[in-house]
Parts: C-alpha cells; sequence; structure tokens
C-alpha cells in the first residue's frame, strides 16, 4: 500500500472513530435533550398583540410590560396604535376561536369586554385595544 493510501484510511478511520465518539456522547450523556413532546408542550399557549386605541402615550407599551411582567406563558408580538384612538374601554378582539384560550386569557388579563374579529390567517389569538381605563389592568 502506497503512503498517500495508507494516509487517507488513517484519517478516514480516525473521522469514524470521532464521528461514534461524538454519538455516543450526545445520546448518552445529554440529560439536558427534551423529547419532541416536551417542546411543544413548552410553546407559548397563546399568542397576542398590544393596541394603544386611547391615545395616551405609551399605553400599548405599559400594557405589553405588564404582560410580560406576570411571566405568562403567550409570544407578545408587540404594540403599536390603532387607526383610531376612540376606545374608551379596553377590549380583546378574538382573532382566532379557542373558548379555553378565551377564558384563560380573560383570566390571566382581568379584561371581560371582547369581541369575534375572526381570520384564520392571522398570527395571533387576540388583539387586544387598549382604552382609557387601561391602568386597572395593571394591578
Amino acid at each position: 500500500m502506497s503512503p498517500t493510501k495508507l494516509k487517507i484510511s488513517f484519517f478516514s478511520f480516525l473521522a469514524f472513530i470521532l464521528a461514534l465518539f461524538v454519538y455516543f456522547l450526545v445520546t448518552f450523556t445529554n440529560t439536558e435533550y427534551k423529547k419532541k413532546d416536551d417542546l411543544v408542550e413548552n410553546l407559548p399557549s397563546i399568542s397576542v398583540i398590544v393596541m394603544n386605541g386611547c391615545g395616551i402615550n405609551r399605553a400599548a407599551l405599559r400594557f405589553r410590560d405588564f404582560l410580560i411582567s406576570k411571566n405568562i406563558n403567550a409570544k407578545i408580538y408587540g404594540q403599536g396604535n390603532t387607526r383610531h384612538r376612540i376606545y374608551n374601554k379596553t377590549i380583546i378582539a378574538v382573532k382566532k376561536k379557542n373558548e379555553k384560550k378565551l377564558k384563560e386569557f380573560i383570566e390571566l388579563t382581568g379584561i371581560k369586554r371582547w369581541f369575534y374579529a375572526e381570520n384564520k390567517n392571522s398570527d395571533v389569538d387576540f388583539k387586544i385595544l387598549i382604552g382609557n381605563d387601561f391602568e386597572k389592568y395593571l394591578k
């Protein structure tokens, strides 16, 4: 066997041994490994966007920060302003119909007013339209 073929065989064997070692290391020593089902359970159960509908400066931002501070299992897509700042009362627009999530979200936020504005293409379950009364929910 020529020296070049010997080097190639040696490095191939070394690469195989290294790959085998990494496989066993990852498979048998990774105690942080989670099954796919465990990961699905930890995904945010509720997705929401917060919109300022009252015109009070930073109302949506304050409410978003409040939701984050409650450590709820939710994905908060952000905050913004509604086209018209006409809302006196804070209200939930339900974008995806799911009674269980709606009940849970009402309990978490304390907002009792809601209406259906279903959109099957929506990225969020709920849109919170902040009204002039939003501060009572920040407690």
